[in-house]
């Protein structure tokens, strides 16, 4: 019986064995990876990291020794780790000549497993420009491309942080003493009982805000008056008494200059609203209110939105307006949208004057250059590629990439990413054209529920782009972001 017991234990474990451990012809080596991809191209890292897994179809299978081999693309070995007695397949890091910029490179993988057979496989990866110089150095003499002060893109009805400036006289023949300037007009979602809480729905031009100034109290020795007018955001609004008033100091508007040209500036920040008078380029604070009829902060939806803007002059009264601009919020407040530049009488001569008009102006900016190629004799072409803001860019009408929101959210004044695409298909035989469409992105626009967070790192996008075509007898072309040959669109 004892006897019986020991072959039976030995019988097993022998079966145990052979079901542990896995034929040579069982193992493979998969999931050859780079800096954690697969055949990556573009990589910057001066001393990547290699990966691989082991598979077999049965237990028991494990490494015990790898060797890696890594050439360039002339077939010069740079790196040879010879056989290593490890069990790591992650991250193993490269210890040979230093890489070059913009090559590939094959790595050749040998692992021995527990019995000692050899198990080979291979893969490659690309560097990209490797050099972080600011100066971009690296990238052929690229420059930043986009639009100039002339090309800044307002769509006045999303813009919810701005500056408004306009300079206001009143007419002395006529003994005028009120006019206003009107913003936040036409809001689309006023005007649709579905799209705000409230379930409003203003019609045409009934919807605003209006920033009035009133001299009438002077007369009876009262201060002058800036009134802020709200109508059709919330259903408490009254239509025929200011939702705040600013009294004027005696010492910035009084009986003697009341008829001289004062300008009126205001910022809006989500609805919280500052505002300014002055004459002689000097500004005065008087004060601020949120306008906002949801809340203050960036908890709420935005209101007011800048939308339409207009002209305000009661019945038998005239007004003139000029100077009218409007900015962006955050330094270096660059200039959204003007308009007369000199002095534009309104009078409300039988009923009341009331001018509207939209402001929006100019479209996502596109870049475009056309050069010449033959796809018959291109061996590779690559294209690295960065912007200010977030871009599309397409070769010959085909969009390049299938990721969105490139190059990425950063901190821009200190990392800024780019990325590298093969394009040799893209490529046809004579014209071939790239171009691109820019968008906000992080770089510009608002960066968080935070007001103050808009235009964060700049207030207009632009591009930087280098597109390399190699031939198949060692020849290579360059075409880079140059403002002389690319056209801008907006």
């Amino acid at each position: 019986m004892k006897l019986l017991t020991c072959f039976l234990l030995n019988l097993l474990a022998f079966n145990l064995l052979a079901f542990s451990y896995s034929k040579a012809s069982d193992v493979k080596i998969e999931k050859l990876r780079t800096e954690y991809a697969e055949t990556p191209i573009g990589i910057d890292v001066r001393l990547p990291r290699f990966s691989w897994q082991m598979v077999a179809s049965k237990r028991g299978c494990f490494q015990t020794a790898y060797q890696l081999v890594v050439s360039d693309e002339t077939g010069l070995k740079v790196w040879d780790s010879g056989k290593i007695p490890s069990k790591l397949s992650l991250n193993i890091k490269y210890a040979g000549s230093a890489l070059k910029p913009s090559t590939r490179y094959h790595w050749n993988l040998t692992v021995w497993d527990q019995e000692k057979e050899k198990h080979i496989a291979s893969s490659w990866f690309e560097t990209g420009l490797m050099n972080p110089d600011p100066q971009l150095s690296a990238w052929n003499g690229a420059k930043w491309i986009g639009g100039t002060d002339q090309d800044l893109v307002l769509y006045s009805p999303y813009l919810p942080v701005f500056k408004i400036n306009i300079t206001l006289q009143l007419d002395q023949a006529t003994n005028s003493h009120k006019a206003g300037f009107v913003y936040g007009a036409n809001d689309q979602r006023l005007m649709d009982k579905n799209k705000n809480i409230n379930q409003l729905e203003s019609k045409k031009d009934s919807s605003y805000l209006m920033v009035e100034l009133d001299i009438s109290p002077i007369n009876v020795h009262k201060p002058a008056q800036l009134n802020i007018y709200r109508k059709g955001y919330s259903p408490h609004d009254k239509t025929n008494s200011p939702f705040k008033t600013f009294l004027i100091p005696d010492s910035i508007l009084n009986a003697q200059n009341r008829f001289d040209a004062f300008t009126i500036s205001w910022t809006s920040v989500l609805g919280d609203s500052k505002f300014y008078i002055g004459r002689n380029n000097k500004l005065n604070y008087l004060g601020d209110v949120n306008l906002n009829p949801l809340g203050r902060g960036g908890d709420y939806i935005a209101f007011p939105v800048l939308a339409d803007l207009g002209l305000y002059v009661p019945e038998k009264q005239t007004a003139s307006f000029s100077n009218l601009q409007v900015r962006n919020y955050r330094s270096p407040s660059n200039l959204l949208y003007s308009a007369y530049p000199q002095a534009y009488r309104v009078s409300g001569s039988s009923k009341e004057a009331f001018h509207i008009i939209h402001p929006s102006r100019n479209s996502m900016p596109m870049l475009r250059n056309t050069f010449a190629a033959s796809s018959k004799t291109i061996s590779k072409a690559r294209l690295y590629v960065s912007s200010r803001g977030i871009y599309e860019i397409y070769i010959n009408g085909r969009r390049v990439g299938d990721d969105y929101f490139n190059p990425g959210a950063t901190q821009y004044t200190k990392t800024h990413l780019y990325q590298t695409y093969d394009v040799t298909d893209y490529m046809h035989d004579g014209k071939n054209a790239v171009g691109a469409i820019l968008g906000e992105g992080w770089w510009s626009g608002g960066s968080t529920f935070v007001g103050d967070f808009w235009n964060f790192f700049g207030d207009r996008q632009s591009l930087l782009a280098k597109l390399v075509i190699t031939y198949a007898d060692g020849r290579s072309d360059t075409i880079t972001t140059d403002p002389l040959k690319w056209k801008y669109y907006s």
